[in-house]
């Protein structure tokens, strides 16, 4: 698992060994914190990297793209 902090929201990071592809996956985590408050969303992207350190790096990048409101179908409008 690997944090970023991200325009005020954190972002975490994981990877998940696939059992029926070759490959991993990415599951991102977002947080915002807010008046001692802390409220999350959590986002699985379809897309398959080839290892956990790729498919890590990938999911710290997209909630970076998710933040911005550059991913279809994925938003953070609720957090």
């Amino acid at each position: 698992m690997t944090i970023k902090i991200y325009k005020g929201y954190e972002i975490e990071a994981s990877a998940k060994k696939l059992e029926d592809k070759a490959g991993w996956a990415a599951t991102v985590s977002i947080y915002a914190h807010t008046n001692g408050h802390v409220r999350s969303k959590v986002f699985n992207p379809p897309e398959i990297q080839i290892n956990q350190g790729e498919a890590t790096k990938y999911g710290l990048i997209i909630g970076q793209y998710i933040i911005d409101g550059l991913v279809e179908g994925f938003s953070i409008n609720d957090l």
